[in-house]
């Protein structure tokens, strides 16, 4: 920017100092192009400013969704991690335990969490509403069932 002050101070200069009306209305020129190249430079300084404040704004907003993405593999990964030690029988969940059998629990499988037969006549239930096809004196029977069919030694 400071070679377009010298230019036009110089050009100024010269018109005062200049006899010839010819020369002066080419240095008037010279001078209207230089008001316009800073007039171009200040759009393209304000135009860079713009463009740089919409980049750190993109790049915050991409930091952001790289963030939930990550979090959202995450959980994804544990939910499958969590199906994973499930196993699906008679139309309930059953818990792996360590050693390869299963946890005495009957679970649902809408939303994987414990269910009931609390007198154990009536059939399993989960509080969202799902209910089991058999009741708690069916499950020791189930359970061996389970155990036969899903071994993982086998």
């Amino acid at each position: 920017m400071g070679a377009l002050v010298d230019l036009t101070n110089l050009t100024t200069k010269l018109i005062e100092s200049v006899k010839d009306r010819k020369f002066a209305a080419d240095l008037r020129e010279i001078q209207r192009m230089i008001a316009s190249l800073q007039s171009e430079h200040a759009s393209i300084h304000e135009s860079r400013i713009a463009l740089m404040t919409e980049n750190a704004e993109l790049k915050r907003k991409l930091a952001a969704l790289e963030l939930r993405v990550a979090d959202a593999e995450k959980r994804a990964s544990q939910q499958q991690a969590d199906l994973e030690q499930f196993v699906e029988h008679r139309g309930a969940l059953f818990k792996r335990k360590p050693d390869g059998g299963f946890h005495e629990a009957v679970y649902c499988p809408k939303c994987h969490t414990s269910t009931s037969s609390p007198d154990g006549h009536a059939a399993y239930h989960c509080y969202c509403g799902w209910r089991a096809d058999f009741n708690g004196f069916e499950f020791r029977k189930i359970l061996k069932d389970l155990l036969s069919t899903h071994d993982p030694k086998a």
